[in-house]
C-alpha cells in the first residue's frame, strides 16, 4: 500500500512538472513572437520616418536640412530604404547611405535637389 502511494505521488509530481514545462514553452514562444512583432513595427516606423524626411527635403528650397534620430540600423539605395527586415520606398532623390549605428543624423539638400546624410552624434 505504501509503495502504491509513493508511485502515485511520483506520477502526480511528474504530471505537474510536465504541465509546467509545456506552459513555460508556450509562454516563451509567445514572448518571442511578441518581441518580433514589436521589432517589426519599430523598423517599419523608422522606414516611414526616413521616407517622410527625404521627400520634403528633396523638394524644398536649396540648402534645406533636417536633423533626426534613428534607433535602428538602416540603409538607402536607389529608391528603397531598408531598416532591419523592413523596406519602403520614397519620392525625391537621395544619395546612397548606410546608417550603421543608431544616432542623430542630418539630411540636407544639395543644389541638384539630392538629399545627402551625415551623422552628427
Amino acid at each position: 500500500m505504501n509503495a502504491q502511494v509513493s508511485i502515485e505521488a511520483a506520477f502526480a509530481v511528474a504530471v505537474v512538472l510536465f504541465i509546467a514545462v509545456v506552459v513555460l514553452f508556450f509562454t516563451s514562444t509567445q514572448n518571442s513572437q511578441t518581441e518580433e512583432f514589436f521589432r517589426g513595427l519599430s523598423e517599419q516606423s523608422e522606414c516611414q520616418k526616413l521616407a517622410g524626411i527625404i521627400s520634403p527635403v528633396s523638394s524644398a528650397s536649396a540648402s534645406s536640412a533636417v536633423t533626426f534620430t534613428l534607433d535602428n540600423n538602416a540603409s538607402i539605395s536607389g529608391k528603397t530604404i531598408t531598416v532591419g527586415a523592413r523596406y519602403c520606398g520614397f519620392s525625391g532623390s537621395a544619395l546612397p547611405f548606410s546608417f550603421v549605428s543608431p544616432g542623430t543624423f542630418r539630411a540636407s539638400r544639395n543644389s541638384q535637389g539630392v538629399v545627402g546624410f551625415a551623422k552628427i552624434a
